[in-house]
């Protein structure tokens, strides 16, 4: 069986660069930084064929704040 493979990656307003691959419809991307802005890429591919890039959705990650 065929299975594809999802590449997704993030590039923050800092210029940080961070990915994930998964063979099923989700993945996580860790290390991401609060109160940055990124712009999230996906694309497929399996051994038959691969797609295109998708156009790139932007996000903004919450400010997280300690209270004491």
């Amino acid at each position: 069986m065929d299975m594809p493979l999802y590449v997704v990656t993030a590039e923050g307003n800092d210029q940080t660069l961070i990915s994930c691959n998964s063979s099923s419809n989700s993945c996580a991307l860790e290390g991401v930084r609060c109160g940055t802005q990124y712009s999230i890429i996906v694309s497929v591919s399996s051994d038959k064929c691969s797609s295109l890039r998708s156009p790139p959705a932007t996000i903004k990650t919450g400010i997280y704040v300690l209270y004491e």
